[in-house]
C-alpha cells in the first residue's frame, strides 16, 4: 500500500504548487479572459487537492504539502519573471511550462504505480487531464 501512499502525496503535492501558483498570477493577471481562465484551473486543482487530502486521511494518514521553501521559492520566480513582463503571454508561458511537467510526471507516476488502487489512479489519470486541458487552454495567450 506503500504506492497509493506516493501516489497521493505527489498528486496533492502537484495540486497543491498548482493552486498555490494560480491564486498568485490571479492577483496579477490584468486581462479578464485569462483571469477567467486562471480561475477555472484553480477550481480544478483545488477539486483535485481536496480529493487528494480525503483519500489521505481516508487511509488515516496526513497529508505532506510542498515545504515552505519549495513555496517561497515558487512566490519568488513569479515575481522575477513576471516583474518586468505582466502579460498574460508571460505568464502562460510559465503556466503552460508547469503543466507540460506536470503532464510527463504524472503519466510517469501512473505508469509507475499500475499496480496502486484503482481510486488512486483515478484520481491520478484526472489529474492527467487536468493538466493536458490546462495545456490546451493556456496555448490560446500565447
Amino acid at each position: 500500500m506503500a504506492e497509493n501512499t506516493e501516489l497521493l502525496d505527489y498528486i496533492y503535492q502537484n495540486a497543491q504548487m498548482g493552486t498555490e501558483s494560480i491564486s498568485h498570477l490571479i492577483k496579477i493577471a490584468e486581462d479578464v479572459d485569462f483571469r477567467r481562465t486562471l480561475e477555472d484551473q484553480l477550481c480544478e486543482y483545488q477539486r483535485v487537492l481536496d480529493d487528494a487530502e480525503e483519500m489521505i486521511q481516508r487511509r488515516g494518514q496526513s497529508a505532506e504539502g510542498v515545504g515552505p521553501m519549495a513555496k517561497i521559492s515558487s512566490y519568488i520566480m513569479v515575481e522575477l519573471k513576471t516583474f518586468a513582463d505582466k502579460s498574460s503571454s508571460k505568464m502562460a508561458k510559465m503556466m503552460l511550462q508547469g503543466s507540460t511537467m506536470g503532464v510527463l510526471e504524472i503519466t510517469k507516476r501512473i505508469k509507475e504505480y499500475k499496480g496502486a488502487n484503482k481510486e488512486v489512479l483515478k484520481l491520478a489519470e484526472d489529474l492527467l487531464k487536468t493538466e493536458q486541458h490546462n495545456v490546451d487552454e493556456l496555448k490560446k495567450y500565447l
